[in-house]
């Protein structure tokens, strides 16, 4: 099913085209994944049981549905050392020291594949 335009964007800001909501979609995407693995939940569906959401509601916040705020305050009551700030902006200040080192080497690891997928 596809989504309308206006589901596709995360938020209203004056000048915001459409591209620039999937590429900030996308962004959020690959954090909300790079938190769930950071926090040790390989599987997704595990994930999802903990946030008391659907497995498929978790695949497309992960394949790029805009993350809603009420999924963005479970994750932050519920994943220790998580924030909403990294989630949405990609700002580490507000992770433990131990989420944000892990997701740095998440992010190491999954460097060469990205490069190898952003040529193609």
């Amino acid at each position: 099913m596809a989504l309308s335009l206006e589901s596709q964007i995360i938020w209203n800001e004056p000048g915001l085209s459409l591209m620039a909501a999937r590429n900030e979609n996308e962004k959020i995407a690959y954090r909300c994944r790079l938190l769930r693995r950071a926090a040790g939940y390989d599987s997704a569906t595990d994930f999802a049981a903990l946030l008391g959401i659907e497995r498929s509601r978790w695949a497309n916040i992960e394949g790029g549905y805009p993350l809603t705020r009420q999924i963005a305050l479970e994750i932050a009551k519920k994943v220790q050392g998580s924030s909403i700030d990294y989630l949405y902006l990609g700002m580490e200040g507000n992770l433990s020291v131990g989420m944000r080192d892990e997701i740095r080497r998440l992010e190491a690891a999954d460097a060469p594949r990205r490069r190898a997928n952003n040529n193609h």
